[in-house]
């Protein structure tokens, strides 16, 4: 084996560590200095990043962007225009009340000839008039009084 080339390195205690010159050495090397790099400037933009170790600090970054996004998303919504009103006219209601007014028969159920004398014979199949709350208001207000 060849003796391996090296620069010299002094640490804090003094000693000389030798760092080899090799291209991929000196590749991964300065990888390793853009990692740690991206790292302090990660930690720094997660909330309480530096109070943790890579592995937790990963974790609560991948938390806080989603967070982001799901903020994004709803100031997003919040600023779009509501949607238009659904547009209509009287004459639409006038029809449509028309049409139910023909396909629906009101009349009561002629008498039952079965020799059983339940109430059920008396009774409508649905009450003669049903209204939802507020119809007349409705009504009154496209010019339709009933």
């Amino acid at each position: 084996m060849s003796p391996r080339k090296g620069v010299g390195k002094r640490s804090g205690g003094g000693r000389t560590i030798k760092l080899s010159t090799e291209p991929q050495s000196i590749a991964a090397r300065q990888r390793r200095h853009r990692i740690s790099d991206r790292f302090k400037v990660l930690k720094s933009l997660v909330p309480g990043g530096n109070k943790m170790d890579t592995v937790s600090m990963l974790e609560e970054a991948i938390h806080y962007v989603k967070f982001l996004k799901t903020q994004i998303s709803l100031h997003q919504a919040a600023l779009m225009p509501p949607p238009p009103p659904f547009p209509f006219s009287s004459s639409d209601i006038t029809m449509n009340a028309s049409h139910l007014s023909t396909t629906i028969d009101a009349s009561p159920l002629p008498p039952s000839s079965s020799s059983s004398s339940s109430s059920s014979s008396s009774l409508l199949p649905y009450p003669p008039f049903i209204s939802f709350k507020g119809e007349a208001e409705m009504l009154s207000y496209v010019g339709l009084n009933y």
